[in-house]
């Protein structure tokens, strides 16, 4: 047969994309500090091994609602996958009681690898309670649950020691969803 007439293909080729570079940040979400100085913390790592260092700035956009333990982040061909911790302290400020929110902004990534130059991680939002004061503070205002069983979890707590017993009645708006 001198091949004239098949029609099958000779080959078959699948394209696979090489990995892309990133900036993973976790969370993003739902941090809390407190006015006495309590802290929380959130960690930063790349996604793919650079060719170059890459420097991360970092900053808050109310320091007198939370602070940094450094400004900077810089990894390198060595720690790119190691997550590095940042924590954030909260700071006494004149707003009697609830909470302020406020953004830890993570600065476009500075390289001489193109891939991560200019690669704008995602912020971390953040709110400063007044746990100087009696109150009550929820850990989450936002969550998801499934028709299927799901369940999501929030933690209540006190921001001061109570002198009696408190109770904090609970419901749903909607029994039928949760």
């Amino acid at each position: 047969n001198n091949g004239e007439g098949d029609t099958e293909p000779a080959f078959d080729f699948v394209y696979i994309p090489a990995p892309l570079p990133g900036i993973t940040v976790t969370p993003t979400n739902n941090l809390m500090t407190s006015q006495s100085g309590g802290t929380a913390s959130f960690t930063v790592k790349l996604d793919l091994v650079p060719t170059a260092n890459v420097t991360i700035n970092l900053s808050s956009s109310d320091t007198s609602q939370g602070t940094l333990d450094k400004s900077t982040l810089t990894f390198t061909t060595n720690n790119w996958n190691a997550p590095q911790v940042v924590i954030i302290t909260g700071q006494h400020d004149t707003v009697p009681y609830g909470s302020v929110p406020y953004t830890i902004v993570l600065a476009p990534a500075v390289s001489a690898d193109a891939r991560y130059n200019g690669l704008d991680p995602d912020d971390v939002s953040a709110a400063n309670i007044n746990d100087l004061a009696p109150g009550i503070a929820v850990n989450s205002t936002s969550f998801t649950t499934t028709d299927l069983g799901g369940t999501a979890t929030f933690t209540v707590s006190l921001t001061k020691p109570p002198t009696a017993n408190v109770v904090v009645p609970l419901a749903s708006s909607n029994t039928n969803a949760g």
